[in-house]
């Protein structure tokens, strides 16, 4: 008797432990998927994207060093041209974050790469749409060289206040998009660089073509700052691994906000 009364409670113990389980892995389950929607829609907290303003001028000045310590050789038959091989940043157009962040779907995954536009240096922006196919391309930014303190006009008295105007003539071709990537990398697979001895700042890949956007980093930028940003993409130097950096001020004029974790290619090219 003494022995049924024990093996009933043992078993009664054991459901109690499944059920408790089951219990609490079914709200872990809930949990991770209410994290999963919110961040696929935006609306999470993604504080974590911002740099303070030392860390992002230290990485800013990192690659402004290191650009000072290397040689670039594109004396190599067939080398794209490029006014300028030593580009530091750029200036985006009024509302083309915007532009992009309404293009943006969940699920879409968004690139920052490099082209060559006219003999000068271009960023391209590129949505990988995951649900209707295909990819959309964005360019026009100002590269610094030569336009280093230029701002797009009209900021800040008459900027758009809205950005619900037609910024079709930001987006830009598959083909020509395509072109002006192909070129960059047809440059860099043409050109050497060298650092000069002794070397105080490396960089593991010099010969970078793009940079990984994270999840929700542009949608954030926009909500935080309203439509009319001002914005600007530099390069800077992380570690040792190149990295992009978004420095953006709303029409306010407020103190400049800096937004990182930007993964390069390569060595980060999915």
């Amino acid at each position: 008797m003494k022995t049924l009364i024990f093996s009933r409670a043992t078993h009664f113990t054991w459901l109690f432990c499944l059920a408790l389980v089951g219990l609490l892995v079914g709200c872990q389950s809930d949990s991770q998927q209410i994290a999963t929607l919110d961040s696929t829609d935006c609306k999470g907290n993604f504080d974590h994207y911002k740099l303070s303003p030392d860390v992002a001028m230290k990485y800013i000045a990192a690659y402004e060093a290191y650009l000072e310590q290397i040689e670039i050789d594109a004396s190599s038959p067939g080398t794209p041209a490029l006014r300028y091989p030593k580009f530091k940043s750029f200036s985006l157009p009024e509302c083309e974050l915007e532009t992009i962040a309404n293009e943006w779907e969940a699920g879409d995954k968004v690139w920052a790469a490099i082209g060559i536009k006219e003999e000068e240096p271009s960023l391209i922006f590129e949505i990988r749409h995951k649900n209707r196919g295909g990819n959309s391309y964005f360019n026009n930014g100002y590269p610094c060289p030569p336009l280093c303190d230029f701002v797009p006009p009209s900021f800040p008295e008459e900027r758009s206040s809205n950005c619900s105007g037609d910024y079709s003539h930001l987006k830009l071709t598959d083909e020509d998009a395509e072109h002006r990537l192909s070129a960059y990398k047809s440059y860099l697979e043409h050109i050497k660089i060298a650092q000069k001895s002794p070397a105080k700042i490396a960089l593991k890949t010099p010969k970078f073509e793009s940079f990984k956007l994270p999840e929700c980093e542009l949608q954030t930028i926009v909500k935080e700052h309203g439509p009319g940003l001002t914005a600007f993409a530099i390069l800077g130097i992380k570690g040792n691994e190149p990295t992009l950096i978004f420095k953006v001020r709303g029409t306010a004029k407020t103190d400049w906000v800096y937004y990182d974790f930007t993964n390069p290619c390569p060595s980060t090219c999915d």
